[in-house]
């Protein structure tokens, strides 16, 4: 009865992505729910992605939280955050990767999840 009540009143977007922040660390919770509201979440964004998913207004769909990215860590996520904006894909690569904040296979990792398409 509390869900229906939070969905009535925050609207569906807004219910979907508090149960959807809520199973994170619970890979298999997630993905479950994902596979289950497919055109309803946006990849993640590496300059709008927050820790967890969050209602992404402009488009109607939940934006993807980069915790929830396999193989990137809650101290990487932070780094992430804490180094925006990143302007390119160059001075992305600039602020994390040459630097050594990050490593290679969690740079491909970001790339294959989608989170560094909107870099150029």
């Amino acid at each position: 009865m509390q869900e229906l009540n939070l969905a009535l009143k925050y609207g569906s977007i807004f219910w979907k992505t508090a149960v959807l922040s809520e199973k994170i660390g619970d890979n298999g919770g997630v993905a479950e729910i994902v596979g289950n509201m497919k055109g309803l979440i946006a990849n993640p964004n590496i300059n709008l992605s927050d820790r967890g998913f969050r209602p992404y207004e402009s488009e109607n769909k939940i934006l993807y939280g980069l915790l929830s990215i396999n193989g990137i860590g809650k101290d990487v996520v932070e780094i992430i955050i804490n180094n925006r904006p990143y302007n390119n894909l160059e001075d992305f690569y600039d602020k994390l990767v040459d630097s050594k904040l990050i490593t290679p296979l969690q740079l491909f990792t970001l790339a294959k999840s989608g989170a560094l398409d909107t870099l150029s």
